[in-house]
């Protein structure tokens, strides 16, 4: 649970730094080397990459909707690992 809490708070905090990270780009008066345009395609990738993790920690955190799929996942890993 903790390692789910942990992604959730990584996901949020880099979301949040990206989308003013842009915006502080976004108002450069003078961008002779192109810093906002290229620096934007890197935080919509990070964003992607954010959002995806964020969605997936929110489905780890939620139940199943398959009444027997924990129960199927940890049989699953008893036989790995032994």
């Amino acid at each position: 649970m903790l390692n789910r809490t942990i992604t959730l708070v990584v996901a949020i905090a880099t979301l949040t730094s990206n989308g003013l990270t842009s915006l502080l780009f976004a108002q450069l008066p003078d961008d002779t080397y192109h810093l906002a345009s290229n620096f934007s395609w890197y935080l919509r990738f990070a964003n992607i990459l954010s959002i995806f993790g964020f969605i997936g920690a929110l489905r780890v955190c939620s139940p199943s909707p398959l009444p027997n799929i924990n129960l199927l996942t940890k049989i699953h890993s008893n036989m790995h690992s032994a």
